[in-house]
């Protein structure tokens, strides 16, 4: 078979398509399911970080602290 019947061999160019759009679609789904994920990771950082400033942090935090007390900032 010679290059020119495999161009013009209908079943030759359905295979080629396919192959094409599948390879398209792998890549598209990656990249979108990548952005995604590092979006949720960055989501669930930022809640998780939250939760523990507030129930951690700002109660081991004085008010003297906040103004600038040197005692509460000896304390802490």
């Amino acid at each position: 078979m010679s290059p020119r019947t495999l161009i013009t061999n209908p079943m030759a160019q359905f295979l080629a398509v396919g192959f094409v759009m599948v390879t398209a679609l792998v890549i598209g789904t990656t990249v979108l399911s990548a952005r995604a994920a590092r979006q949720e990771a960055l989501n669930d950082a930022s809640a998780t970080t939250q939760v523990l400033a507030h129930s951690v942090a700002q109660p081991a935090i004085r008010p003297g602290l906040v103004d600038g007390s040197a005692g509460a900032i000896d304390r802490f």
